[in-house]
């Protein structure tokens, strides 16, 4: 299955690359974990050389010597030099990603779950919606390093539907 996430880097211009992340989801773990020494969440060697040549890239093309290496957010963008809206719009499934990411060049990083509006699997009266653009992010309360409330916002979310 996995708890899959979207996380998007802001470049200098402006606009953002995406990468997909398989398990990033899960707890918002990745919160903590991407930093400047381990902007994709692991440590590897070739990482940081990575995220410099993709702040300006023109396509999501990575050299073949960093392709499939495993780290925490996949080094292939999805996409490059994208908006945030043109990445909730488009890009993120709200039905499958569980989460997205905001990472600025500071490397500050904001977690937002994510929540599907696709009500005509609990109402027969709606038809059938796109699991694309339709969705609501939301930011979440931190204490101690800890997501307050999160379990809570998704049972909640999940009470409203039914």
């Amino acid at each position: 299955m996995g708890h899959r996430a979207l996380v998007a880097y802001e470049r200098p211009d402006g606009t953002y690359n995406l990468h997909y992340t398989h398990w990033g989801g899960c707890n918002l773990r990745l919160k903590h974990q991407l930093s400047e020494g381990m902007p994709f969440g692991e440590k590897y060697e070739g990482s940081r050389e990575i995220y410099e040549e993709l702040e300006t890239a023109s396509s999501t093309y990575v050299p073949e010597k960093h392709r499939h290496k495993q780290t925490e957010v996949r080094l292939e963008p999805t996409a490059v030099g994208i908006s945030i809206q043109d990445a909730l719009a488009n890009y993120l499934d709200f039905h499958m990603h569980e989460a997205f990411y905001i990472v600025t060049r500071e490397f500050r990083v904001t977690a937002f779950r994510t929540f599907w509006l696709g009500f005509h699997t609990e109402a027969a009266s709606v038809e059938e919606s796109p699991s694309r653009g339709n969705g609501v992010i939301c930011t979440i309360r931190w204490y101690d390093g800890d997501p307050v409330g999160d379990g809570l916002l998704r049972a909640g979310l999940r009470a409203q539907r039914r």
